[in-house]
């Protein structure tokens, strides 16, 4: 029997457990399969099949079986599948731990794996003994067989917990010969937490330059790109907080690393996810526009470095809802919070002057307001300038602030995950892929899928609703949710337009980046249209306004058509393969359907009792 199902084992394309030859048959065979090296696949099988499975008790002592005799070829993915599974690592933690401890007391890979998964343990909320972990990982670190592993683990157990030991167990890796370029990332990292977590300039620059230092020593390790881009990104900052511009060409170099590391993303074979683009892509902006902009101050750029850190260290994991349950989401480190409260508030407001709100009197009410701050200047103000403007602030300032914030706060996993679907769709479906532009098409995505996210949310049917809704005729025109569209990518810091000559007509809203351009065609609906309707009535006039740059075409459409039900986020967007004619490129065609008439979710319940 265990011939039999190593032989399934190894010839099977997808895992399940049929294909292995029945719970039974793998239960049996447990001996035998927790050593191969090809133990994850039987742990992926049962983890994705674990709601199914008739013998969930025997499953977990499969697991935990080749957990404890993994082998170093197979560790660190065994490890990753059992964390990642909603269902199985409730089951599993308690004991898991326990493993996963034993694990980290040996040497070699194994021991780092284990120390790597036990911190995603504890990071969701699953591990009891985060005092035995600390001491695990100082003491990995004096070891003279250290791995990247560890060095990973550390770096999250520090970005998390800010513990003092951690960050001199990091140090001690400096004199690594292998370790001491991932070390220096992350205690430049770690740096650039603290430095943003000041108040005082002098502190924020003590710290960034500690930072330099630590990223300088990074770069000689086959110039790898993520520490180029913030040693150049963290120089642009420290001569902007010493009161200094950034020239021209040394922008040019600072903006060439970052896209360097983002077109890349650190020399693997990954996007970077869509926070940490637009987080990168805002920083290079205030770089770029603090000798332009009156009310630039320091403060803006310190929060948007912030805001660029908290991406890099946000990842996911299965976090502890309860005892039995467990839930994927994003963990962000503790500085994106903090970053957030002292977020420029000025910029939102003239951000906000350049929308097209249609309420001439809040306009002048924002306006007035700025003025009277130009007697005082917002870097003069003690305290973070946020905390500063809504304590003098009008109401209906305070109103506006509070909608932008709603532009800033960082994508929900949902979100995340439509975003790099969106990216990937439309790479499969481009000519040539989007390589060249991923970047840019990323923060342009990010973008749309909020705009697409916050509608959702909104209701239909008050006075504050926005003003492309409607539930009856008169319907509004297309260029009312251009405009509510177009004032979003706005006040999300994008250089967006509206009418603007393309193709030799004109385009319902373009977006300009430094490297591209993108065009959104803007149409609305009152029949019922599916997704290929929509694409074949407007298809053609959407990709022909992407004649003269990338092939990438978005068309967004009010969808009039009265809906009982709503559809999900997801469900909103549609990416298809496009061509005018068979001399012309493959365009990518994404299509977005904002439900402009559709009842609230409990008008679909039945009345009565």
């Amino acid at each position: 029997m265990t011939q039999t199902v190593l032989d399934a084992l190894y010839a099977m394309d997808v895992p399940s457990v049929e294909a292995l030859g029945g719970e039974e048959v793998i239960y049996a065979s447990q001996s035998d399969l927790v050593a191969d090296p090809l133990v994850g696949e039987v742990a992926l099988a049962l983890c994705a099949e674990w709601e199914h499975l008739r013998a969930p008790d025997k499953a977990t002592t499969f697991l935990l079986d080749a957990a404890a005799h993994v082998t170093p070829f197979a560790a660190k993915d065994l490890f990753a599948t059992i964390l990642n599974s909603e269902d199985a690592l409730p089951a599993v933690a308690p004991a898991f731990e326990d493993v996963l401890r034993t694990r980290a007391s040996g040497r070699g890979p194994v021991r780092d794996f284990a120390l790597e998964a036990w911190t995603h343990l504890l990071l969701g909320g699953w591990a009891r003994r985060k005092n035995a972990l600390f001491a695990a990982l100082e003491d990995g670190a004096g070891t003279d067989d250290a791995t990247p592993a560890l060095v990973r683990a550390l770096g999250q157990a520090l970005t998390w917990s800010q513990e003092d030991d951690l960050q001199r167990a990091l140090t001690t890796l400096l004199t690594h010969d292998e370790l001491d370029g991932d070390a220096s990332m992350e205690l430049g990292i770690y740096a650039v937490a603290q430095a943003v977590r000041c108040d005082a300039v002098d502190e924020v620059r003590a710290h960034l330059g500690a930072a330099r230092e630590h990223f300088h020593v990074a770069t000689r390790d086959e110039q790898r790109p993520d520490a180029v881009a913030f040693d150049a990104v963290i120089g642009g900052v420290l001569d902007q907080t010493a009161g200094h511009t950034v020239p021209p060409e040394e922008y040019e170099r600072i903006a060439h690393s970052v896209y360097a590391y983002l077109d890349g993303y650190a020399g693997v074979q990954v996007a970077a996810r869509a926070q940490t683009t637009v987080a990168w892509m805002d920083l290079l902006g205030d770089l770029r526009d603090a000798d332009v902009d009156h009310w630039y101050t320091p403060a803006r750029t310190i929060s948007s470095l912030g805001r660029a850190l908290a991406a890099e260290k946000t990842f996911v994991v299965v976090v502890r809802a309860d005892e039995h349950h467990g839930i994927r989401e994003l963990v962000r480190p503790h500085v994106e919070s903090i970053v957030g409260r002292n977020a420029d508030a000025i910029t939102h407001l003239r951000r906000w002057l350049g929308t097209d709100d249609g309420d001439p009197r809040l306009h002048e009410t924002v306006e007035q307001f700025l003025h009277e701050w130009e007697a005082e200047p917002p870097k003069d103000v003690g305290g973070p300038l946020a905390m500063a403007v809504r304590d003098h602030a009008p109401a209906e300032v305070q109103d506006v602030l509070d909608r932008f914030k709603g532009l800033h706060i960082p994508l929900s996993y949902v979100e995340e995950q439509l975003v790099t679907r969106l990216v990937a769709d439309s790479d499969t479906h481009t000519e040539g892929g989007v390589g060249p532009f991923r970047t840019e098409l990323t923060v342009l995505f990010h973008a749309l899928v909020r705009f697409a996210s916050r509608s959702l949310d909104r209701a239909q049917t008050s006075k504050r609703s926005p003003k492309w809704f409607a539930s009856k005729a008169p319907w509004p025109e297309e260029a009312v949710l251009a405009d509510a569209i177009n004032d979003a990518l706005m006040g999300g810091g994008l250089d967006s337009t509206v009418e603007d000559e393309n193709a030799g007509g004109r385009g319902d809203i373009r977006i300009r980046f430094a490297r591209c351009r993108f065009a959104i065609e803007v149409k609305r609906t009152v029949r019922l249209r599916d997704d290929e309707r929509l694409i074949t009535d407007y298809g053609a006039q959407a990709v022909q306004y992407a004649s003269t740059d990338v092939p990438v075409a978005i068309l967004a459409v009010a969808d009039y058509h009265r809906r009982k039900v709503r559809l999900d986020l997801p469900a909103t967007f549609h990416t298809v393969p496009y061509q005018l004619d068979p001399t012309s490129r493959q365009t990518a065609l994404t299509t977005l359907r904002v439900q402009a008439n559709v009842a609230t979710p409990s008008a679909s319940s039945a009345k009565g009792l």
